[in-house]
């Protein structure tokens, strides 16, 4: 914003404040997202991930290596590597969630990939809440994470001219 929306004490001119407002109506609750933010995924026991926000996309999906499936208590669950080189959180690589489905989704060119889904627990900025998410390959993308709109729905709305709205109200989470 800026500073001729304020007037000379600092505060929103009024049709700043009543646009404001609306907008506030507007939100009814959602968080505000950036085109990119950070986004922590505690039941994983990653964090500081740098996901990319599409609304073009319908899935979320999270760069692994190496998926393996397994029996547990007769469920199916998959084991999967995150590359270290990839993400800043550098403990242990091998991760383990169980399996939700088997999706056939349409990637950014056009083919189709049979993908793992899983859901798990996301925090963006104060907000956390469960959402499913693909196992793939994104080494070639720019982003380990993509964040699409079933995840959002209902529950955010897209800046897309920002990025990182989110990081100002990132908690400081003991997720043990």
């Amino acid at each position: 914003m800026s500073h001729d929306n304020f007037s000379k004490n600092g505060n929103l001119s009024e049709e700043q404040t009543i646009v404001g407002s609306s907008f506030a109506k507007y939100l009814d609750g959602k968080i505000l997202l950036g085109a990119v933010e950070y986004a922590d995924l505690p039941g994983l026991h990653l964090f500081n991930v740098q996901v990319r926000v599409d609304t073009g996309a319908n899935n979320s999906s999270l760069h692994v290596e190496n998926i393996e499936y397994e029996e547990r208590d007769n469920e199916t669950w998959v084991s999967f590597d995150l590359p270290k080189d990839v993400f800043p959180d550098r403990r242990a690589s091998r991760r383990s969630a169980k399996l939700v489905d088997k999706r056939l989704v349409k990637t950014n060119n056009e083919a189709k990939e049979k993908r793992c889904l899983i859901e798990a627990s996301v925090c963006i900025g104060k907000s956390h809440w469960t959402i499913p998410i693909t196992l793939t390959d994104r080494s070639n993308m720019r982003y380990p994470m993509l964040l699409g709109r079933t995840a959002m729905a209902g529950r955010a709305l897209v800046d897309p001219e920002s990025e990182y709205i989110q990081s100002a109200y990132r908690m400081s989470v003991n997720y043990a």
